[in-house]
């Protein structure tokens, strides 16, 4: 009996040696990247664990986040190939020209250096849509949310669909609610940490440039709400009126920020329907 549960022991462990451990976040950023520099033609250069800087088959430069399709092969490893694989052929011209992806436009939150800053040296960021100012040291950034990635639209994108940049805006703002889906209120670190809005399509910021979330008449715009953008899918919040819940806000700010834990060094306050930087108390 000993000897035949050995065996079977054995014959588990060698089943289980033949599945290959799922890559790393950066393996799979530098297998999606090598693909992406075969198809296209042009160099690849990673930015962090999930982001590299690119270019289009045109010469195009184009910074692509790698989460969804990262989170889309852990849901199912054997479709590696296939996942990259779509994305590396509309990169490389290969996919339908005419394929009209109007869709998939969104607006992200970032910094305002951000296309600045992940760019390679000497790139130029006239190839994408120029963002537009939101406060303090954060603007929008008109994206493509694709099943494989995050990626800033560029000026051949909407020249690839026949639409203008103020069409392109106006489309991506009313995409928002099917693409930002269902939201949750999260805390940062302990359950006693401050309050934060994420999402599990790790887009929730992008509801902040919904024009009716900080409206004259919405609660946002009536109760002063301060934010502080924390990461590029969670931002930090707080009512001004609920001083509990303002006293952890500020705590955790000052300590992110100084840390340089926190993408964003402004909080922004909604007042009068438009965000304001303040300052921190």
């Amino acid at each position: 009996m000993r000897r035949a549960l050995l065996l079977l022991a054995s014959l588990w462990v060698l089943a289980a040696a033949g599945e290959p451990a799922p890559l790393s976040p950066q393996a799979f950023r530098d297998r999606f990247a090598a693909a992406v520099a075969t198809a296209t033609g042009h160099a690849t250069k990673p930015i962090d664990d999930y982001t590299f800087d690119a270019k289009s088959s045109d010469g195009s430069d184009i910074t692509i986040n790698t989460d969804n399709a990262y989170a889309a092969y852990r849901a199912d490893p054997a479709q590696l190939d296939a996942i990259i694989g779509r994305y590396t052929r509309t990169l490389a011209g290969t996919e339908d020209a005419e394929h009209d992806a109007t869709d998939q436009l969104i607006v992200i939150v970032r910094p305002s250096d951000y296309l600045a800053r992940n760019l390679p040296s000497g790139s130029q960021t006239g190839g994408f849509v120029a963002p537009r100012p939101m406060a303090g040291d954060l603007s929008y950034f008109l994206a493509v949310d694709s099943p494989e990635s995050i990626r800033t639209a560029g000026k051949s994108d909407l020249a690839r669909w026949h639409i203008d940049e103020a069409t392109a805006w106006k489309i991506a703002i009313g995409n928002l609610g099917a693409r930002v889906g269902s939201i949750s209120v999260l805390h940062l670190g302990a359950d006693d940490g401050a309050n934060g809005i994420g999402a599990a399509s790790g887009l929730a910021p992008s509801i902040l440039a919904d024009p009716t979330y900080c409206a004259k008449d919405s609660p946002a715009g009536a109760n002063g709400e301060i934010i502080l953008l924390y990461a590029k899918d969670f931002f930090l919040f707080t009512i001004p009126a609920d001083k509990a819940m303002t006293s952890r806000f500020w705590t955790s700010v000052k300590a992110e920020i100084g840390a340089g834990r926190s993408l964003s060094s402004t909080p922004l306050a909604c007042r009068d329907g438009r965000w304001q930087a303040v300052p921190i108390p």
